[in-house]
């Protein structure tokens, strides 16, 4: 039998984490910091809850700044209320230097953020090195290996909002039934947070490949009865509509769900499967 054993940050419980937070921020004031700004990487995706950056804010005192990532927000100066009732600022720089985050402190002590969204000059002795990596990589990156006549999509064409963490996709769909066939199993699922990008109409390169599925993921074949995988989907769907990266792309099933009728999902602190209820 295989252990499993998770890592996290004081993530046991939300008042733990909550707690452990608001320990480290009155430790600062107590070594004679004016000012209190957290660096994270929480989010503010419902499928976070309730470790998001805007349940920190709301649970804490003291902070006076979140500078947060993760979630790919744009956010240039929002103000949440705290545990105390106070407004602090939360501010995100969006994806793939979207825009450049400011903070400003004046003398008076007033806070205040912002967003650098255009800018034109770059650090040359970076770019020169950055430069440097990817032709060592170009042609292999640029080596076509497919085609496709069809645009594959993460993006819903009506509304030019991603769909993938919320319905199926030709895409996701395509990354499963590759998986379906190489392993020559019955099934495949991914996880639709996996699924990155699209690809347009025309020649697949390796590096479009890369970009679809960048993480280091590895197959993992396991026999398992259909309960197993009726409370897989179950899990995979509590949280529609809302987005959710743990929604399933899948090969060699179908399924529906139905939204008018609660998820039967029970989930532990960690937002780990527990059991189903109903």
């Amino acid at each position: 039998m295989t252990e499993i054993i998770f890592f996290g940050f004081a993530e046991d419980t939300k008042e733990h984490f909550y707690s452990t937070i608001q320990d480290s921020v009155d430790s600062a004031h107590n070594a004679g910091a004016d000012y209190v700004v957290a660096l994270a990487h929480l989010g503010i995706e419902i499928d976070a809850e309730p470790f998001m950056s805007t349940d920190v804010i709301a649970n804490t005192n003291e902070i006076d700044v979140v500078l947060d990532g993760h979630s790919h927000n744009v956010i240039e100066c929002q103000r949440v209320e705290n545990k105390d009732e106070e407004k602090i600022l939360l501010s995100s720089t969006g994806t793939k230097f979207q825009s450049f985050g400011l903070l400003y402190i004046t003398k008076k002590g007033n806070i205040s953020t912002g967003l650098i969204k255009e800018y034109s000059s770059k650090d040359d002795v970076t770019s020169t090195y950055i430069d440097s990596i990817q032709a060592q990589y170009k042609d292999k990156l640029e080596n076509k290996i497919a085609h496709t006549d069809y645009n594959l999509t993460i993006i819903d064409p009506e509304t030019n909002k991603r769909m993938v963490r919320q319905r199926e996709t030709n895409i996701g769909d395509l990354c499963v039934d590759a998986f379906k066939n190489y392993m020559d199993s019955d099934i495949a699922i991914m996880n639709s947070g996996g699924v990155r990008d699209s690809i347009p109409v025309g020649d697949i390169t390796y590096g479009q490949i890369i970009n679809v599925m960048p993480f280091n993921n590895t197959y993992c074949e396991v026999s398992v009865k259909g309960d197993v995988i009726y409370k897989m989907l179950e899990m995979s769907c509590r949280l529609l509509p809302e987005e959710f990266g743990g929604f399933l792309q899948v090969s060699g099933i179908t399924f529906e769900y139905d939204l008018n009728i609660p998820s039967p999902v029970i989930v532990s602190s960690k937002s780990i499967f527990e059991s189903i209820d109903g």
